[in-house]
């Protein structure tokens, strides 16, 4: 799984490709607030939930209104600014701006995951990706190392992440793999996203 190449790598490709297709680049600070350009600043960091709710593999109805207000909770609490994005309904511009400006994106295992390439790396970037349960395949784990953002897999109620030069072994379809009611517990997650936020600063 080792690959070697700069932390940075990707970042000056991540900066051209934002400036060039939203006209700025929103800057960040260690908490994830945007500090510049004077247009777009903001008081709270950004998380973004990917929805899936029009596609195959998706969470269960009831979990995703459930994850949905408690991503809400958290923005009414003053933690975090919420977008709740269906990406196939966007334009590709609206669709990196909301990438630019986020710190943690959570989704459904699927190609949506792919827009970390356009959210900035961070002590706090953090990309949550829900599976089915006992399911595990590494591809945007590998995408979020090496763009400079943790990654948490997540089965239901259950966490988890690893250090550098770990690894999940293996890799595991199940039968509900592109299910279309992958389960969730909303409160764990409102957690981790209230941790990775507020918490002290880490990797």
């Amino acid at each position: 799984m080792a690959i070697n190449v700069s932390d940075t790598f990707w970042e000056p490709i991540r900066r051209t490709t934002v400036r060039n297709t939203i006209g700025y680049l929103p800057q960040l600070d260690s908490r994830g607030v945007i500090t510049s350009p004077p247009v777009v600043v903001s008081e709270m960091p950004f998380v973004t939930y990917i929805v899936r709710q029009g596609s195959g593999r998706r969470l269960a109805d009831a979990d995703h209104r459930d994850f949905v207000k408690a991503l809400k909770e958290l923005e009414w609490s003053g933690l975090c600014q919420v977008y709740v994005a269906q990406m196939e309904k966007m334009t590709l511009a609206e669709q990196m701006e909301i990438m630019a400006r986020s710190t943690i994106l959570v989704g459904v295992h699927g190609n949506g995951l792919t827009h970390q390439l356009f959210m900035p790396p961070s002590p706090r970037s953090t990309v949550v990706e829900i599976f089915a349960p006992k399911s595990y395949v590494h591809d945007y784990a590998i995408l979020a190392r090496n763009l400079g953002h943790k990654h948490y897999a997540v089965w239901n109620d259950t966490l988890q992440t690893f250090a550098d030069g770990e690894w999940y072994e293996g890799v595991k379809y199940t039968s509900d793999f592109h299910g279309s009611s992958i389960p969730v517990h909303a409160p764990t997650i409102a957690e981790l996203i209230r941790q990775r936020l507020s918490g002290p600063l880490q990797h």
